[in-house]
């Protein structure tokens, strides 16, 4: 009976070659790794923009989504700091208070933009995102950019 058991082990060993576990946690890494540092250059590059537009007066040059993405970023960041500080002095919100201060406002200011940009653009319902969907899929992508 054991030599059957080992037979079958390494026959669906042999029939479903993909890549290791060691291999795929250092592949997961990897790519957790480069997101963060795209998110990363993204919220300094637009930092950089608003701050160069703001000087120059150059914001109607801007191509639509540049100058969405402008217009977004300081109110998210400035709702997403006016919640975490909230959360810091007592006044939690028992959901989510342990997990809304684990990264800066700017960055998840950034990731919100991008996923609410990337819904409203593949959502199929005339620029429309569902709110509950868009809720968690920028939860996932900070819950993703955390680990």
């Amino acid at each position: 009976m054991r030599k059957e058991e080992e037979h079958f082990s390494r026959r669906r060993l042999r029939a479903n070659p993909g890549i290791g576990s060691r291999k795929h946690r250092v592949l997961r890494r990897r790519q957790v790794k480069i997101e963060a540092e795209a998110w990363e250059l993204a919220t300094k590059e637009y930092k950089e923009l608003l701050k160069d537009m703001c000087e120059h007066k150059l914001a109607p040059n801007l191509p639509y989504m540049k100058s969405l993405f402008l217009g977004w970023f300081e109110p998210f960041r400035d709702a997403i700091a006016k919640e975490q500080e909230l959360i810091r002095t007592g006044k939690s919100r028992q959901g989510y208070a342990l997990y809304f201060d684990l990264l800066p406002a700017d960055k998840m200011s950034v990731i919100a933009m991008h996923q609410l940009a990337a819904m409203v653009m593949t959502g199929g319902q005339h620029g429309c995102a569902r709110v509950v969907t868009a809720a968690c899929m920028i939860g996932d992508a900070i819950e993703q950019e955390f680990l």
